[in-house]
């Protein structure tokens, strides 16, 4: 139903001209609770309209964040830009049919490889990127009582919902 909404949207013309669609290959989904208990699913996607990631030397004046979000070159100086895109929760519904919220954070299709090829110390700060970002962007508050993030990656799921193709 969406999709068809935004394929008539594309062929009338009715985009507007500094947005586009943009339509995610799917990589693997992340579960969360919020703070109050709402159960999340962030989608972890590749697209090739994300600039890449890139690695290189920590910029002056940064310090080295404690949660080691600066990925596996923390200790030596190495420093990972991992730029996204963040999309608008969206509303679904889990496996028992109760409602849940959905968010699709797009990143660059390289990043989703070396999530498998760098291994799981570059995989857990792309899943923290994601989920910064929800904080950030969403408003609401995914860290545990102990600072932390508690998630678990759904191994037999690439996408929650409907992709939009």
């Amino acid at each position: 139903e969406y999709d068809q909404y935004l394929r008539q949207l594309e062929e009338e013309g009715e985009i507007p001209e500094n947005e586009e669609i943009v339509r995610p290959t799917p990589g693997f989904v992340v579960k969360i609770k919020s703070d109050v208990g709402s159960k999340l699913f962030v989608n972890i996607c590749g697209t090739s309209k994300v600039p890449r990631p890139s690695q290189g030397p920590r910029p002056a004046g940064e310090a080295m964040d404690s949660t080691g979000s600066q990925g596996d070159g923390a200790s030596t100086g190495a420093f990972w830009s991992i730029p996204y895109i963040h999309t608008s929760m969206r509303m679904d519904q889990d496996k028992d049919k109760k409602p849940c919220h959905v968010y699709d954070i797009l990143f660059n299709l390289d990043t989703i490889k070396l999530c498998e090829s760098q291994g799981p110390r570059f995989k857990a700060l792309v899943i923290q990127t994601a989920l910064e970002s929800i904080e950030e962007n969403g408003k609401v508050k995914l860290k545990n009582g102990e600072g932390k993030y508690d998630f678990q990656i759904m191994t037999k799921m690439t996408y929650k919902g409907q992709v939009v193709r």
